[in-house]
């Protein structure tokens, strides 16, 4: 949890409220999961949960998340088997790239996802997990 602390510091894309706000939420999301989990909560990993997928996966970053460092997902992308898979970088964006760069977003939905998901099955199978 400390690099992630550490990278949200570091961002010029969080203030010191939004972090508090960030750390607040995600103590009491935690609190609540692990409620409903009970004891395995704390054994769950999601990189080892799933590892095959057989459809299409689509990792959306900003340049700059504290959240989910771009180098984090660049690993997960490269270790899952799917059947075709891509990491796409938003520049000069964080976390909430989808919002704070919609217009860079919704052109990665439809000029990327929508027209790749549509190519027919034999060029399916490509790796572009590198950014």
């Amino acid at each position: 949890m400390w690099p992630l602390i550490k990278n949200l510091f570091q961002s010029p894309e969080y203030s010191f409220v939004d972090i508090y706000k960030y750390l607040r939420g995600m103590s009491f999301s935690l609190h609540e999961i692990a409620k409903n989990e009970k004891d395995d909560f704390w054994s769950l990993s999601p990189i080892s949960n799933i590892m095959e997928l057989n459809i299409p996966i689509y990792f959306v970053s900003g340049e700059y998340d504290g959240v989910a460092p771009v180098e984090l997902v660049a690993r997960y992308c490269k270790k899952i088997n799917a059947t075709h898979k891509r990491l796409v970088v938003i520049e000069d964006a964080g976390h909430f790239a989808f919002l704070r760069k919609s217009k860079e977003f919704t052109d990665i939905m439809v000029n990327i996802v929508l027209k790749e998901t549509q190519r027919k099955v034999a060029q399916i199978g490509e790796d572009q997990c590198s950014f």
